[in-house]
């Protein structure tokens, strides 16, 4: 069963400033001690234009972005495309984290 995704939530009652919170990936973890799929080298994935294309009526300000892995991965890469361009990407080549701070 695939539970990745994102949640979102909304309430008519609008305020001075609005901020929310995108997980990607495996937030909950589910992930720890599977066995990746015969053949591949990592985990992947996708949140796709089909999803996010929803909140085209709303401007959307990313003003902060960072990469956690919990203690069980070693590499953890982000890419942002808008319209086929790569508009962003964040890489973490090594991680440990016991030196998250």
């Amino acid at each position: 069963v695939d539970s990745s995704g994102i949640r979102v939530f909304y309430t008519t009652k609008l305020r001075q400033f609005e901020v929310g919170v995108v997980q990607l990936g495996d937030p909950r973890v589910h992930l720890l001690g599977t066995p990746l799929p015969k053949g591949d080298s990592m985990h992947r994935f996708d949140c796709g234009a089909s999803f996010t294309n929803q909140f085209q009526a709303e401007e959307v300000t990313v003003f902060t972005r960072y990469l956690h892995m919990h203690g069980t991965g070693r590499r953890m890469e982000t890419r942002q495309y808008r319209d086929g361009s790569l508009l962003r990407r964040d890489q973490a080549d090594w991680y440990d984290f016991n030196m998250n701070g």
